[in-house]
């Protein structure tokens, strides 16, 4: 099933409180877009072990590093997945916290190719001037293939001033 399918498929059913096993290969965004889907219909879901899970990680690494892991994870579990990015640039959420939109951008900046940076942008678009160009100028030095999309040639001249690719 295609995250466009899944996506949709969870919106009907997960307001319906059935338990539901998606089943997959790993790092392909099933549980990002789960929670992505929770989120946006405020839906609780048990994806963390909360008090426990900070528990045992101050046994494990100490009171300091958990405290700094537990931050990064409750800002991680909080992002939208690249997927739904790509899928909806227009409506996926966009975090308001900086350190989330430079997750977003640092991770736009990885995937984005010449056949996806007109979605990237529309979603980038929504953010502050210094977002796009970090992620357009990552994603170009990364595939210079995306150069030459029109799409890119129009970025380049609206942000002159801040990119020099």
């Amino acid at each position: 099933m295609k995250p466009s399918k899944l996506y949709e498929a969870l919106h009907a059913l997960i307001g319906k409180h059935v338990p539901l096993h998606i089943w997959g290969a790993c790092g392909v965004g099933k549980s990002q877009i789960v929670a992505q889907v929770a989120h946006r219909q405020n839906t609780a879901l048990l994806t963390g072990a909360g008090e426990f899970e900070a528990q045992l990680l101050d046994g494990a690494v100490g009171q300091a590093a958990s405290v700094e892991l537990l931050a990064f994870l409750r800002l991680l579990r909080q992002l939208p997945s690249i997927d739904e990015i790509l899928l909806n640039p227009e409506s996926a959420p966009l975090p308001t916290e900086p350190l989330a939109q430079i997750a977003i951008s640092t991770a736009l900046g990885r995937v984005l190719s010449d056949s996806s940076i007109a979605r990237g942008l529309k979603y980038l678009d929504r953010m502050r001037a210094e977002m796009r160009v970090m992620a357009v100028r990552d994603a170009a030095a990364r595939d210079r293939a995306i150069t030459h999309t029109p799409e890119f040639i129009r970025f380049g001249i609206e942000h002159q001033e801040l990119c020099c690719v």
